[in-house]
């Protein structure tokens, strides 16, 4: 229902339709997915490049080129605010926080023209959203089963929030900073916390060898933490 209620109060944004790909940024992203056509999907391992928004605008180019891909980047905008909203009502514990929270956001300048360009930053940021909720769910889960479910799904949020985007790589410190979550607590509470963070961590490291491999089979661990895109197509 929430999610629900951001994603209307973000509908706005679609007024933007029609107005992206003209940047620098947005550009470079059709050129990738045209060469990676003809020549294959190397390019992803030479360059070691986010991998969602490749995937996505491979298959709007087949569907309808950019035509349909200019929508990607405003249905993620709308979905960050249903994520914002959810997340505002849950933590906030009023429908007033559900509400306001949306709508500080969308009053972001900055955000707003994200909904402009094909970069997918709000979906990075929406999954690292997703992945601060998860993370903080983790330690309350009653069962081992529960536990471990809730850890693969936050680090899977990490994961698709870092390849959506380069700048979600900063959602790898989610399971350290969720131990710090909550109000101050006898020194006992802090077990459970610990033990969450473990087993995300765990979780995250297995969900994350597909791209340490990649990074490592190019140039060993040189450029391990960072996406290298100096290449010329």
């Amino acid at each position: 229902l929430w999610f629900a209620v951001g994603a209307v109060l973000a509908l706005p944004v679609l007024r933007f339709h029609g107005n992206v790909t003209s940047d620098a940024d947005s550009t470079r992203l059709l050129a990738n997915v045209q060469y990676m056509k003809n020549n294959g999907i190397g390019y992803l391992r030479e360059t070691q490049e986010v991998i969602v928004p490749h995937v996505t605008y491979w298959i709007t180019s087949t569907v309808g080129g950019i035509g349909v891909a200019r929508w990607v980047p405003l249905f993620s905008y709308i979905a960050l605010s249903g994520v914002v909203a959810f997340i505002g009502r849950k933590w906030g514990g009023s429908a007033l926080t559900g509400v306001v929270a949306p709508i500080a956001r969308i009053c972001f300048a900055p955000l707003q023209r994200q909904g402009k360009i094909l970069p997918l930053y709000s979906l990075m940021l929406a999954f690292g959203f997703l992945s601060a909720y998860f993370a903080e769910r983790v330690r309350h889960a009653t069962t081992r089963k529960g536990q471990w479910g809730l850890a693969f799904l936050t680090a899977a949020c990490i994961v698709l929030a870092a390849e959506s985007h380069a700048t979600g790589q900063l959602f790898l410190f989610v399971p350290v900073l969720v131990v710090f979550f909550g109000r101050w607590r006898p020194l006992s509470a802090w077990k459970p916390r610990v033990v969450a963070m473990v087993k995300t961590l765990v979780a995250l490291g297995v969900l994350f060898l597909p791209r340490l491999w990649i990074n490592v089979s190019v140039r060993g661990t040189a450029l391990l933490r960072t996406n290298y895109d100096f290449y010329f197509i």
